[in-house]
């Protein structure tokens, strides 16, 4: 099983890549990461055969982990995609010698092809000194899956090939031969060289016969074969001897023939003796001396080595043939051992680990991964990758304990912060550490029971919180309970500084109630509000300044009480005169001596004083004059030094009528300064865009203004604000504003803007040619998420590589809103 590494690889292209790949082949296994720099890491820890890696705007950092990967893992070949930035990275990337690089935009169907081109060349190998039939035989035993190239002849001329399913030949061709044929022609050949390669497990089943009578078959087929061409050769020399007699008879026939014809002819002497010789040979007695003769010469050639006895040579070829048979079944069996044990079985070991990894991959539980490990090592305890196997074993277990340890804490997570908290995530903590004694997150389990009562302390730090403000009591009371509970916790300082800014609160609470008192003219509330401050706040700075407005308070509450009573007596009477006089001896230290005094002194020229400072009053009260008028009106009575019934209130009238006059003023000029900066905002504005209409035509259509101040993405259908809210406001805005804003946003006639989501904002800024407008470094977007105690958003900003990039913050943080809809 190949292992391809994809690294940054969009989804929908490794799904393309992948399809074809299955065209190709089904044995290889596709592990994904997010970041280049796990590349050096993965490729230490697991067996790589192919990177293929996407270089989104590549940088010189990116470059160097590449060349030191090329550097640290030289045969592992990496598919690199990308569109360069500059010449100089270019260049380094290109001068890697392990990077096949190819560049945007790509046919996925030609990376998949060159994927398979770099597996293939690392699958199988070839096998010599071993018969085809005897590693079928091995193959069928050990039920093998692949594909053999079978090649033989001095130049390999001849070819063809098996395929092999689970053991089972199932097809096998050379030339125009198939199935059982080509079984048998293949296996004739002598001296085969053996390529394996990848199973094909889609190759349809053609052969039903089984091996072992292929192999007989084959054999035989073989020594017929081998027979014929020996029997050939006999048949031709026996032809060719019996040519030669029948033509040396011929002749003789022809002589005798010619004799019988001419007669008897004349013997010369010398041929007459040599025939009485030769014939007196032919008739001598085995003890005659001719016959001796003859046989010491016959053994002086002999000794000579000029002739040779036929049956000793034939004997000696035979035991020699004998020998040379066993000789080369001894190196036969040797090899085949040899092939075995350094080659076959570590190769048919190696299809078994792999085949083991493959279906670790496939299995989403550790504890089935180890389980299958397990049983791995306890049937192979000194197997060729039982070392690699037990490696394994031991990341698997760290994994699990890991992973135990995620669920352990989730667990702790979720339970519920009351009274039997402590004891439940303890026992949860407890269970843990008795499981895995020797995990390397044991001082973490240790540090996080410790930390227990710190959570029971934040827990009721937290419910203080979520008081609501207006509600004191239950705030004053809730504060004092924990500063005992906790005198020296470590929230406790900021609960005494939440109990002062209490304090705080509720001075200026009782300072905005008393407005409210002074108006309804009922200070009973007000005065138990300063009564309480006094209770729980004795010690505080405010305490002072809060006895002050109780005692006014007071003197007010009991001013109201006179003021009825002599309005019923009569308001500038004898009677109304004399409950004065009675109240000042009641309350010698009143705040309001002076003006009862002079309430006291004026009451007799009242009603002379009355007349003009009604017509006074009626003047300023009407609205349809002016308030210039009006002020200039009242400014003339104040300096005629009214009476004294009527001054102050006239002079307070005045100082409001002055404050309106003031404000009109303010009113108008601020209508102008308004005006100004409205003309000029609506210029800038203007001009802005002016400029981002003319970036637009440097998109090649791409981004469009179809409506004034908003720009379309003509790729993926969305509109966008041209104008950020900070350039809209000048001001940057919290969470809560944004989406506030965006609410009320009605640019380009659209009510339905909405924040964007990070991968919007992410394709704008960072596809090329990105997005015109230009405003702040960073835009929040509708991501909110829980995050330990607190809501968090995914917001988008830039880096200083120019890279847009996902950013957390608090919702509390202040940024910029990039609208879009719909």
């Amino acid at each position: 099983m190949k292992k391809i590494l994809a690294v940054n690889i969009d989804p929908i292209a490794l799904n393309i890549i992948s399809n074809f790949l299955m065209e190709q082949t089904t044995e290889f296994e596709i592990l994904t990461a997010d970041k280049i720099g796990e590349l050096h890491e993965i490729a230490e820890k697991l067996k790589i055969d192919v990177a293929l890696i996407d270089l989104v705007k590549p940088t010189i950092a990116d470059a160097e982990i590449l060349k030191f990967v090329g550097t640290s893992h030289p045969r592992l070949p990496m598919i690199v995609m990308s569109e360069f930035n500059t010449a100089e990275i270019e260049s380094i990337i290109k001068s890697i010698a392990t990077v096949r690089y190819f560049e945007k935009p790509v046919e996925y169907e030609q990376i998949a092809g060159k994927i398979f081109e770099e597996i293939k060349t690392g699958v199988g190998g070839a096998i010599q000194g071993i018969s085809l039939a005897s590693f079928l035989q091995m193959s069928e035993m050990e039920r093998t899956s692949c594909t053999l190239t079978v090649k033989a002849g001095e130049k390999g001329e001849k070819t063809g090939q098996l395929f092999l399913i689970k053991g089972a030949l199932v097809a096998a061709e050379t030339g125009e031969l198939k199935g059982d044929e080509a079984v048998y022609e293949i296996l004739s050949w002598d001296s085969p060289i053996i390529e394996i390669e990848h199973a094909r497990p889609d190759r349809t089943k053609e052969i039903t016969t089984p091996l072992m009578n292929l192999l007989m078959e084959g054999v035989r087929r073989k020594d017929e074969k081998a027979g014929k061409k020996r029997g050939k050769k006999k048949v031709a020399i026996k032809d060719a001897k019996k040519a030669a007699l029948d033509k040396e008879g011929a002749e003789e026939a022809d002589i005798e023939k010619l004799e019988l014809e001419k007669g008897p002819a004349p013997e010369v002497p010398e041929e007459k003796k040599k025939r009485k010789k030769k014939k007196k040979a032919e008739k001598a007695p085995p003890e005659s001396p001719e016959y001796k003769e003859a046989i010491e010469k016959i053994e002086q050639l002999k000794s000579a080595g000029k002739i040779s006895d036929a049956s000793k040579i034939l004997k000696q070829k035979k035991q020699v043939t004998r020998s040379v048979a066993i000789l080369i079944a001894i190196l036969f069996a040797v090899s085949m051992v040899y092939a075995w044990v350094y080659g076959l079985r570590p190769w048919f070991e190696k299809i078994k680990y792999e085949k083991l990894i493959a279906n670790i991959a496939a299995t989403q539980n550790a504890r089935e991964k180890i389980d299958l490990l397990d049983e791995y090592i306890k049937a192979r305890p000194h197997g060729h990758y039982t070392k690699q196997a037990r490696d394994k074993r031991g990341e698997l277990a760290k994994q699990l304990a890991l992973e135990d340890f995620d669920q352990t804490i989730r667990k702790v997570s979720d339970l519920p912060i009351d009274d039997k908290f402590a004891k439940k995530a303890r026992q949860l903590y407890e269970k843990y550490l008795k499981q895995y004694p020797e995990s390397p997150y044991r001082s973490e389990i240790k540090k996080r029971i410790a930390g227990i009562p710190d959570i029971l302390n934040d827990a009721e730090y937290r419910k203080l919180r979520e008081i609501p403000k207006n509600d004191y009591s239950a705030r004053i009371d809730a504060y004092n309970k924990y500063i005992k509970k906790y005198p020296d916790g470590k929230n406790t300082k900021n609960v005494r500084e939440m109990l002062a800014n209490l304090g705080e609160d509720l001075y200026w609470h009782i300072a905005k109630k008393k407005r409210g008192c002074d108006r309804q003219k009922d200070w009973s509330g007000c005065i138990t509000l300063c009564k309480y401050f006094e209770k729980y706040f004795s010690g505080h700075k405010r305490a002072g300044e809060v006895k002050k407005l109780e005692a006014v308070m007071e003197d007010q509450e009991a001013f109201k009480a006179l003021s009825e009573e002599i309005k019923e007596k009569g308001e500038y009477s004898l009677e109304a005169k004399n409950l004065y006089l009675e109240f000042l001896k009641k309350h010698p230290s009143t705040s309001l001596r002076k003006t009862i005094e002079k309430n006291i002194s004026t009451i007799e020229r009242i009603e002379r004083e009355k007349k003009e400072w009604d017509d006074t009053v009626a003047y300023i009260q009407n609205t349809k004059i002016s308030i210039f008028d009006r002020a200039n009106r009242m400014r003339s009575y104040v300096a005629k030094n009214p009476p004294k019934t009527y001054r102050k209130e006239a002079q307070q009238i005045l100082a409001w009528l002055e404050k309106q006059e003031q404000k009109a003023r303010q009113d108008i000029e601020q209508k102008k300064r308004i005006e100004e900066q409205k003309r000029k905002k609506q210029a800038e504005l203007a001009r802005l865009r002016m400029e981002i209409v003319k970036k637009l035509a440097a998109t090649s259509g791409r981004y469009v203004e179809k409506k004034p101040y908003t720009i379309t993405d003509t790729k993926t259908g969305l509109t966008w604000v041209m104008l950020d809210s900070q350039t809209m406001t000048g001001n940057c805005m919290d969470y809560k504003s944004a989406k506030e804003y965006v609410k009320n946003l009605k640019t380009g006639g659209y009510d339905d803007w909405r924040l964007p989501l990070p991968s919007e904002l992410l394709v704008i800024y960072n596809d090329r040619p990105s997005f015109p407008a230009q405003g702040k470094t960073w835009y929040w977007t509708s991501e909110v998420f829980a995050a330990a105690w607190e809501k968090r958003v995914n917001a988008v900003k830039q880096t200083g590589a120019g890279i847009w990039k996902k950013w957390e913050t608090g919702l509390n943080s202040c940024g910029a809103v990039r609208a879009v809809r719909p």
